[in-house]
């Protein structure tokens, strides 16, 4: 049995079962004695508890996920750091993996792929925005609710894409069936990478297959490089042509052939939705035994490709094909790339290709051991930590961008936007180089909007004024136009930014004049003695 089952963390958190085992954490379902309810808590393995590298991966989870709230992102409760045991508490999701739905059903039904797609890119989309990027999408960190809904968790080595950290084994991190061509290089990753694992997801679920696969990480990491996969209309002859195309350009190995943003995708997604049938024209030729990929072709060019062009017979395809050429030796594109791809120059062209896999797995392994030797001699060099208190974030990341900051934003009205209110290290100490610094950065102050709140009961006025966080003033004056205990205006208007915790002066209606005249005895009196 567990040892840890049982236990209660801080006297809150009551350890009920294990449910998970990952590569850094176990994750326990838990009873919140506090707020009775069942949550999720992943604890760091006790043999990482001692490396700092883990350390600082473990506790940028719970920094990333903090700065996030959408309903497809697993939400975090609260973390717990100590020498014994480092702890972070989710929200506890009553679901499988996508992993495991896949496993289950072999191939998805588009509709329902669609479907989940839309959610996962929702959830990055909103990570993105916020400068969050995952750098480890994958079926196993989706987990499906029996109602459909998708939750993305596991933001263990997401990244600031602000931070310019050099570390290669970082970088390289995330799982290989999933990890991007650049990724996979060791290069800077940006949303483009979490794009391309997007693409193989939904390549995974409208075919069952992932779309490289291999003996062993190195393998599979060259083939995300240089191969391209079969297409997903090869395997699932059902896959509309829009949703192949979808796919096959989030995949590109270059970055700028990608969708650029998780709200790119989206629109073409929900274009397809609309229209099943559509072809969004990224075209596809071979040339060479292989997929070539273009962008969305212009009208012209449409109207060339869309006819037919001559191209050489190739003497060596199958005398057994019964087609006859058409046209004189005019051929369609995808005739013309089926008859290619039959060409028993493959085997040659195989056969280069392997010898091309082995030098470029040597070639990585050697860039790798000498990135670790330099990240290695590194480690031990001491720095002074300099006082960046009253710093614009810009001028810090321009004076120390060697330095490994973790930024994190936070409403102020002391400090001014964009500049730093904290730092976890103290300055003048002696630090490594590569040491983690949490650095905390002004947002500026929380502004709302002062709705327009002429002619609405002080009362209800005041209910929004109290759940917007703002004081209230109110002065009271007659006003024949607005009904009494009506708001007459404000002050500040409407429409207007105020910072949280302002005033807002709201005069309110009396109603109409109560003040009384007595009619005087005008009978018998002239009408110039009555006028006067």
């Amino acid at each position: 049995m567990d040892k840890n089952i049982g236990k209660k963390l801080d006297g809150r958190y009551e350890l009920l079962e294990l449910i998970g085992v990952g590569g850094m954490a176990d994750i326990y379902k838990a009873k919140d004695i506090t707020d009775d309810r069942t949550v999720a808590v992943k604890i760091l393995k006790n043999e990482f508890a001692a490396s700092e590298d883990f350390l600082r991966r473990f506790r940028n989870e719970s920094k990333a996920i903090a700065l996030l709230s959408h309903p497809n992102i697993v939400k975090i409760f609260d973390v717990g750091f100590t020498d014994k045991i480092q702890y972070i508490v989710m929200e506890y999701i009553d679901g499988i993996t996508l992993t495991e739905y896949i496993a289950r059903q072999g191939v998805l039904k588009w509709r329902d792929a669609v479907h989940f797609t839309t959610q996962v890119l929702r959830a990055l989309q909103h990570a993105h925005d916020r400068g969050i990027v995952h750098r480890d999408v994958k079926s196993q960190n989706v987990m499906l609710l029996s109602d459909g809904t998708i939750k993305v968790m596991d933001f263990g080595i997401a990244r600031f894409n602000r931070e310019t950290d050099k570390t290669m084994s970082e970088k390289a991190i995330g799982s290989v069936h999933y990890i991007s061509p650049e990724q996979a290089r060791g290069e800077m990753t940006d949303e483009k990478s979490d794009i391309y694992s997007v693409g193989v997801m939904l390549y995974e679920m409208l075919t069952g297959e992932k779309p490289f696969d291999g003996e062993n990480p190195v393998s599979i990491a060259i083939k995300h490089m240089q191969m391209t996969p079969k297409r997903v209309t090869e395997i699932n002859s059902s896959i509309p042509e829009g949703l192949e195309e979808i796919t096959v350009k989030a995949m590109q190995k270059e970055p700028s052939k990608r969708y650029q943003t998780a709200g790119e995708m989206i629109k073409d997604i929900e274009e397809f939705k609309k229209n099943p049938s559509i072809v969004f024209e990224y075209k596809y030729f071979s040339t060479d035994g292989s997929t070539k990929y273009f962008d969305k072709v212009t009208p012209e060019q449409q109207a060339k490709a869309s006819g037919k062009r001559k191209v050489p017979l190739v003497e060596d395809i199958d005398d057994d094909d019964d087609d006859e050429d058409d046209d004189d030796g005019y051929y369609d594109d995808e005739e013309y790339y089926q008859r290619r791809r039959r060409s028993p120059i493959l085997p040659i062209l195989f056969a280069l290709a392997t010898a091309f896999v082995i030098m470029t797995a040597w070639l990585i392994h050697t860039i790798v051991t000498e990135n670790f030797e330099v990240i290695e001699s590194q480690s031990g060099e001491e720095v002074t930590m300099p006082a960046l208190v009253n710093m614009t974030w810009d001028e810090v990341l321009a004076q120390y961008n060697d330095y490994n900051f973790i930024p994190t934003l936070q409403y102020s009205s002391e400090y001014e936007k964009n500049v730093v209110m904290e730092q976890s290290v103290m300055p003048g100490r002696s630090i490594r180089k590569n040491q983690v610094i949490e650095v905390v950065v002004s947002s500026g102050p929380k502004l709302v909007e002062i709705d327009d709140y002429s002619n609405k009961h002080i009362n209800d006025v005041i209910a929004m004024l109290n759940k917007q966080d703002l004081m209230y003033e109110i002065i009271r004056t007659e006003d024949d136009d607005v009904a009494q205990d009506f708001v007459i205006k404000t002050n500040p208007p409407a429409r207007e930014f105020v910072e949280v915790g302002d005033t807002v002066t709201c005069y309110v209606s009396l109603g109409q004049s109560s003040e009384s005249t007595a009619v005087p005895q005008m009978v018998n009196l002239s009408l110039a003695s009555a006028q006067a």
